[in-house]
């Protein structure tokens, strides 16, 4: 049987945020506070999308480029320019651009939702890789999106896994760390007289530490106050729900292809499943070898994930895999 190109071809370390759909845009500000400074790839669903996080972004200044085909070339070029000339940390956009030369090495890959299509999460990723380094791949993930995560985790033979977000307190000493290290770099010979001279004026008006504190409560977005960041519903039942991403209790039975016929007995069929879908052979029940066809048990998460990755190496105008039908069906359990 064929290969899926997709199945061993992803090799960056790849981690979902389990979240609430309805904090999705906060989700994603936190994840680029954790990776302040980083080369940060966004991946959104649409057009609107780009624009309307982009827009919102720029406004809480975080330093972010967009690019999707209904800008103007000039201003997908100016955008495209921006990142990979360093001076935005975060592109945003739909499609990976035609052009990838020039492209820093990424530190992390974000997907803001996940494509509707598993195909264009690996394949946008594996695209990339052919190009540049990525460190991390992430994706936001909603409670019912959890299948779609366990099908690629599946097709693609890798591990995902969760991860938690950086406490508000963990997120303000990296923005202080990042703030102490520009004050260190920066050329402070560059400055504006009229600026300087404001500055001196500040400085006789209070104590100096006094005027620095407020900067850092007023000018800075509230980077540096806890009360600034927002609680994201990462709950136990949500985590617990991402670390059994395979365990429906319901089972459904599926029809294969292969039998004694084909030289199968159990065992060369679990074989023969686990090595083309790498779910373990232990969650292979109820095997029935006939002539030319057998039956086997799964739960129906795993079902999902079984039907769709044999569609995609079906032979001719069928899969070898189907769901069994009439009074060879499994009914559902409670």
């Amino acid at each position: 049987m064929a290969t899926d190109p997709l199945v061993t071809s992803i090799q960056t370390k790849q981690y979902f945020f389990d979240i609430h759909s309805s904090e999705r845009f906060q989700a994603l500000r936190r994840i680029l506070d954790m990776y302040t400074g980083a080369s940060i790839i966004v991946f959104c669903r649409t057009k609107k999308d780009v624009d309307h996080i982009s827009e919102k972004l720029t406004l809480l200044n975080y330093n972010v480029s967009s690019y999707h085909g209904d800008l103007s070339p000039t201003a997908r070029e100016r955008g495209l320019k921006k990142f990979t000339d360093k001076k935005s940390n975060v592109l945003l956009l739909t499609d990976i651009p035609a052009q990838l030369n020039g492209l820093p090495d990424i530190d992390l890959i974000l997907f803001s939702i996940i494509p509707q299509d598993p195909d264009s999460y690996m394949q946008r990723i594996i695209r990339l890789e052919s190009a540049i380094k990525i460190k991390a791949v992430a994706t936001l993930i909603a409670p019912n999106e959890f299948k779609k995560i366990a099908f690629i985790k599946r097709v693609t033979k890798t591990d995902i896994n969760h991860k938690a977000f950086l406490s508000p307190d963990e997120i303000i000493e990296i923005k202080k760390k990042a703030l102490l290290d520009k004050v260190q770099t920066f050329d402070f010979k560059t400055l504006d007289s009229d600026i300087l001279s404001f500055a001196n004026d500040l400085m006789d008006s209070r104590d100096p530490k006094d005027v620095l504190a407020y900067l850092l409560t007023h000018g800075y977005y509230g980077a540096f106050s806890k009360s600034s960041y927002q609680s994201l519903s990462q709950s136990s039942s949500s985590n617990k729900h991402a670390e059994n991403l395979d365990h429906s209790v319901s089972g459904e039975r599926l029809f294969i292809a292969l039998g004694k016929a084909d030289g199968i007995d159990d065992h060369m069929l679990i074989d023969f499943l686990y090595d083309e879908t790498n779910i373990e052979k232990d969650r292979f029940t109820e095997i029935k070898i006939f002539e030319t066809f057998s039956f086997f048990v799964v739960t129906a998460d795993e079902a999902e994930i079984i039907l769709e990755i044999f569609r995609r190496k079906k032979r001719g105008k069928r899969s070898i895999v189907e769901r069994a039908k009439g009074k060879d069906a499994v009914k559902k359990k409670s």
